[in-house]
């Protein structure tokens, strides 16, 4: 096999954008594995599937691979060539609009999000002490004291 691209982060995009523009139908891909597998062998089974879908691609579906990577690769290429343009797009509204542009917003909000699931989610991170809930016009409503989980608190009936 020979050596994909460097950085590996650039092989992982490459593949992340050529599989999804490849269409395998992998029924029978699938059969031949369960058929394979029903011989007896010590290998433990993850790897051996594994193994033996590769194998089975291989033997009878090699051409189809090839025909499916370059129709696919010629799509992801078209991809890539339409996300440049709007990263190049999304710089020029970043340079006009600052935080207001939508990248800057975008990129808030998922570095907003990672933060605070890392918070909430760490072993021994913050317990809810005291939660409002909102009455059903929106406005503050029943106080929830000494909820130590993680769970949400049930409104009152």
């Amino acid at each position: 096999m020979t050596m994909a691209p460097t950085p590996p982060e650039l092989a992982e995009d490459i593949v992340r954008a050529v599989g999804r523009h490849v269409r395998f139908d992998l029924r029978p891909v699938r059969a031949a594995v369960v058929a394979r597998l029903a011989e007896p062998d010590h290998e433990d089974i993850w790897p051996r599937a594994e193994r033996l879908a590769g194998e089975a691609i291989d033997e009878e579906w090699a051409a189809e691979l090839l025909e499916e990577c370059e129709r696919a690769l010629a799509e992801a290429h078209e991809g890539f060539l339409v996300r440049a343009a709007r990263c190049l797009e999304a710089a020029e509204k970043l340079e006009s609009d600052g935080l207001e542009s939508w990248i800057a917003g975008t990129i808030r909000h998922r570095l907003a999000f990672d933060a605070s699931w890392e918070t909430l989610t760490e072993q021994g991170g913050p317990k809810i002490e005291h939660v409002w809930l909102p009455d059903e016009d929106g406005e503050e409503g029943d106080r929830v004291a000494g909820a130590k989980s993680r769970a949400k608190p049930r409104r009152r009936p």
